[in-house]
């Protein structure tokens, strides 16, 4: 896993496209707000990666 300070232009263009999507779907009413960027990022992102690969 590349750091996230070390990310080219394209991946932080992909990365940024999917956290608006994480913001857009997450559900409010029952979750409270959405997680940073950051952690999205080290958390969420790296599953997405994970499943893109198989």
């Amino acid at each position: 896993m590349k750091k996230y300070k070390d990310l080219d232009t394209d991946e932080l263009f992909h990365l940024t496209g999917e956290y608006s999507n994480y913001v857009m779907e997450f559900d409010y009413e029952n979750s409270g707000t959405p997680v940073c960027i950051y952690e999205f990022y080290e958390c969420e992102y790296q599953e997405y990666l994970k499943e893109q690969d198989q």
